[in-house]
């Protein structure tokens, strides 16, 4: 096992940064996943070729914003540029929204890492959190704004009634004022997370600094990590694994807590039997892959993937795959 102090930020330009996002989003998707799109799943007509080409659509597009942009990157302008071009990118739907939000202040402390001296300790891991953590907090309103604007764009699924019961913010997206609330309130984007941490685990991981994807990565994958014979299991053993700790927060919204949980207990009882490791395993992960596509994309993982890429990223960022 690694020693935590030995964890080194390595990419040494933006350039690095932004292949190795559309790495880390094309591992995700290109492995097969319970109820998730990949080489042999498609939902609703969507396939892992179509996210590939999105996310190859975002590399580019956010390579081009960062040669633009001349002055302090804003995380939610940043992060509604994204959206707007995965909207504007056939097949003008929302397929990564949860990548562009968990990837963004992890991005911004990048910059800040590769703009100053190369021996400088900020690319440490304890250093690198403690910066992303000032990124998120030092958030502004004009953040929270464009962050409204981009979660609008997406058209995201579940926000009018997460769970299925009304929605107890007072920062409704759908609200046609909430621009103005959002400005009467001085409600900053670190502020909007907070209010929907609740019912979703990608703003929980803003209110915590990633804890979640921290813990996991240091307490489970590293420890591990010579085990998996090969990326694509390695992948699907990080997105059981989420799935078995965390109820997913799109298949809650979509329907209810109760729907959430009962698909966390089967993928901890896969986890019981060892994963894909065993044939009772991998019978388990079929039966449970057949369970959630029989729903017509209802019980689609989406936030178990997100979470799965993004921490997919941060061991690419400290070169532990």
């Amino acid at each position: 096992m690694k020693d935590i102090n030995e964890l080194i930020f390595r990419p040494t330009s933006m350039l690095n940064i932004f292949i190795d996002m559309d790495e880390a989003s094309n591992l995700e998707f290109s492995t097969d996943k319970p109820g998730n799109i990949g080489p042999n799943q498609i939902i609703k007509g969507i396939t892992f070729e179509s996210m590939k080409f999105v996310s190859n659509q975002l590399k580019n597009a956010n390579i081009n914003y960062f040669k633009e942009e001349t002055n302090e990157i804003s995380i939610g302008k940043f992060i509604y540029n994204a959206v707007k071009t995965m909207m504007e990118t056939q097949p003008y739907e929302n397929l990564l929204l949860g990548h562009i939000l968990l990837y963004s202040p992890l991005v911004i402390a990048a910059k800040r890492i590769i703009e100053s001296p190369k021996d400088s300790q900020l690319r440490n891991w304890k250093n690198f959190w403690n910066l992303t953590e000032e990124i998120i907090n030092s958030s502004s309103v004009s953040d929270g704004i464009w962050l409204t604007r981009a979660i609008i764009l997406s058209k995201a699924g579940g926000i009018k009634n997460p769970g299925g019961k009304p929605l107890k913010s007072n920062y409704d997206i759908l609200d046609p004022y909430i621009e103005q609330k959002i400005r009467s309130d001085s409600k900053t984007l670190k502020d909007l997370f907070d209010e929907s941490a609740e019912y979703d685990l990608i703003a929980r991981q803003y209110t915590s600094n990633f804890k979640f994807c921290r813990d996991l990565t240091i307490n489970w994958l590293i420890p591990q990590i010579d085990n998996f014979k090969s990326k694509s299991e390695l992948v699907l053993n990080i997105f059981l694994t989420i799935l078995s700790r965390e109820p997913d927060s799109l298949i809650f919204r979509k329907n209810n807590l109760s729907t959430a949980i009962k698909i966390q207990k089967k993928a901890q009882k896969i986890q019981k039997n060892q994963m894909d490791q065993t044939k009772r395993g991998r019978n388990l992960v079929f039966n449970l892959n057949k369970y959630m596509n029989s729903k017509n994309g209802k019980l689609n993982p989406g936030t178990t993937a997100d979470l799965t890429a993004v921490v997919i990223f941060i061991c690419i960022l400290f070169g532990i795959i």
